[in-house]
C-alpha cells in the first residue's frame, strides 16, 4: 500500500508541476512535443508500477504474464497461506491494449480465507470473490495504479485466475 500511496504522490507532483509550467507560459514548452513527454512520462510510471507487483520467486504459485503486466494466468495451490500476492497490473495513463480486461477467476477453499481484490489508485481495495466461487466480469480500469491480487488467512486451497485484454475476447 505504502509503494502505491507513493507512486500516486509521485504523478500528482509531476502533473502539478507541468500545469504549473504550462499556465507560466514558459517558452521552453512551446519546443517540446508534447505527445513524446507525455509517452516518456507514460513510460517511466510503468516502470514505477512494476516495483508493487509480487515477484515471481516470492509467488506461492505460477504466474505468466500475457501481453504486459496487467493480463495473464496464475494457478496455485495453497497450504496455510496468509499474506498478499499482488499478481497482475502496473500504473498507466494510456495503456496500449485499452481500459478494458475480463477477469475469470475460480477458488476451491477448503480451509481458511481468500479474497480476490482490485487495487485502483489511492481507493480502498474491492473484493471481487471471497471465499470458494468463481467470478468473471469485465473491468474498465481508470488511468493510474491498477493492480489485482489474493491475499489469504490459514488459505488451503487452489486458486486460478485468468486476466485477458476484453479487445482479444470479443474477436
Amino acid at each position: 500500500m505504502k509503494i502505491t500511496k507513493t507512486i500516486v504522490k509521485f504523478v500528482l507532483i509531476a502533473v502539478v508541476s507541468c500545469l504549473i509550467l504550462g499556465a507560466s507560459g514558459c517558452s521552453l514548452l512551446d519546443s517540446i512535443d508534447k505527445d513524446k513527454v507525455l509517452g516518456t512520462y507514460n513510460d517511466v510510471i510503468q516502470s514505477a508500477g512494476k516495483a508493487t507487483l509480487t515477484k515471481g520467486i516470492s509467488l506461492k504459485g505460477d504466474r505468466e504474464f500475457g501481453s504486459d503486466k496487467y493480463v495473464g494466468t496464475y494457478k496455485a495451490d495453497y497450504k496455510k497461506f496468509t499474506g498478499t500476492e499482488y499478481l497482475f497490473g502496473n500504473t498507466s495513463i494510456d495503456r496500449e491494449n485499452g481500459n478494458s480486461v475480463v477477469i475469470t477467476c475460480t477458488f476451491d477453499i477448503k480451509d481458511g480465507t481468500a479474497r480476490l481484490f482490485w487495487l485502483s489508485g489511492a481507493e480502498e481495495p474491492v473484493a471481487l470473490l471471497e471465499g470458494s466461487g468463481e467470478y468473471s466480469d469485465t473491468v474498465e480500469l481508470p488511468e493510474g495504479g491498477n493492480y489485482f491480487g489474493i491475499t489469504g488467512d490459514g488459505l488451503k486451497g487452489s486458486v486460478k485466475l485468468t486476466i485477458t485484454d476484453a479487445e482479444m475476447e470479443a474477436d
